[in-house]
């Protein structure tokens, strides 16, 4: 299991724009598809405290996150599962032992009130541009797509201060 800070910007493109830069950074990128399958509990805590629980599937790991903001960013507390426990996520919220199991518990959500909530396909391209981390993401939900920009960095600040001149150069 790992702890992460995640200290990135998102914004919503229009697909002019991710076709533009796409094909702009796509030399210097990876492109991979991953799913996620989100969460949510009847209970609406994990809404109420923005509080994000996923499965993630990309190339060949399962990960389980548990994404909660706090002042900095966002708490990221990652759990590698394998296929069998993803399947009992997804059929029945049995939370495996671990991490983000005694998270939940520590903010009074019981698994028995875990329903799935909905999925989502994501063709991510990807860079580094020195300390940041650019994505560059085309997304399916249903019958609709839409896309984004999210840019990592060390901390929040630098990354709002290298998203602004980022979108400025890019406008």
């Amino acid at each position: 299991m790992a702890n992460h800070l995640e200290c990135e910007i998102k914004s919503m493109i229009n697909e002019q724009q991710y076709l533009y830069l796409y094909n702009k950074y796509f030399h210097l990128g990876k492109l991979i598809t991953q799913e996620n399958i989100y969460f949510n509990d009847r209970n609406d805590i994990l809404k109420n405290l923005k509080i994000c629980l996923r499965i993630r599937t990309k190339q060949n790991s399962i990960n389980l996150y548990v994404k909660a903001p706090i002042k900095e960013g966002n708490l990221e507390i990652k759990q590698p599962i394998d296929s069998f426990t993803k399947q009992q996520l997804i059929q029945k919220c049995i939370l495996p032992n671990g991490e983000i199991k005694d998270y939940l518990h520590q903010i009074n959500v019981d698994e028995k009130d875990l329903y799935l909530s909905g999925s989502l396909i994501t063709e991510r391209l990807s860079f580094l541009d020195g300390k940041y981390l650019i994505c560059i993401d085309k997304s399916y939900y249903k019958n609709i797509v839409d896309y984004e920009i999210e840019i990592e960095g060390p901390t929040l600040l630098e990354a709002e201060q290298y998203a602004k001149n980022w979108f400025k150069k890019e406008n």
